[in-house]
């Protein structure tokens, strides 16, 4: 994925994942987005300590999965968002907060496909002991899209390491929901892409 930032404030990207699925039942699925993020309120704006960040985005999804067709479900999505962030400098270790609510008809993160919308919440926490590190949470409510589909929670925990301005590491592990449950006959509820680890390098520039 990449993402271009514009005047400071405007945010464009696009991302591809190749997930190989053979072993249930699908081919090598192919997913593309593309998306755009505004931010319309600044942090400690009008002069204060408290105003939080706020920005508004929206992200178009498709993907090539067969499972689409043969459940009746679309190929390609839209998610839109809002988003507010702090950094707390007053606690003794400094803590950067984020809540938000998402607007999405994502099946198994847009992965096996898209269907009506729901609406869900989102957070982040992380704690930053030292100026390189951050240590979070991050948690997403499972969207139920109708007909009976519903995306399981997913949750992560994560240390970042910022090793210089524009590079940054990030160890993770999370946990989306059991990935044999979508293929399982009848089975539509809580419906993710397993656990396990993850790394991810940022470059930025």
């Amino acid at each position: 994925g990449t993402a271009v930032t514009v005047l400071e404030r405007v945010e464009i990207s696009g991302g591809y994942g190749g997930i190989n699925a053979h072993k249930y039942g699908d081919r090598s699925i192919n997913t593309y987005n593309v998306g755009a993020k505004f931010r319309f309120l600044d942090e400690n704006a009008f002069d204060t300590a408290w105003v939080p960040a706020l920005a508004v985005g929206g992200v178009y999804k498709y993907t090539d999965s067969k499972t689409v067709d043969a459940l009746g479900l679309d190929h390609d999505g839209f998610d839109g968002y809002i988003v507010a962030s702090k950094l707390v400098k007053e606690t003794p270790i400094p803590v950067l907060l984020s809540v938000g609510g998402l607007l999405s008809d994502e099946v198994v993160n847009g992965v096996v496909g898209h269907n009506h919308y729901g609406a869900a919440v989102f957070g982040n926490i992380d704690i930053i002991p030292v100026k390189e590190v951050a240590i979070g949470f991050e948690y997403k409510q499972g969207v139920d899209v109708g007909d009976g589909i519903t995306n399981h929670d997913y949750y992560d925990a994560h240390v970042a390491w910022f090793v210089t301005d524009a590079l940054t590491l990030v160890g993770a592990y999370a946990y989306t929901g059991d990935k044999d449950k979508f293929y399982r006959k009848g089975s539509t509820k809580d419906l993710g892409v397993g656990g396990g680890f993850v790394l991810s390098v940022q470059y930025q520039f």
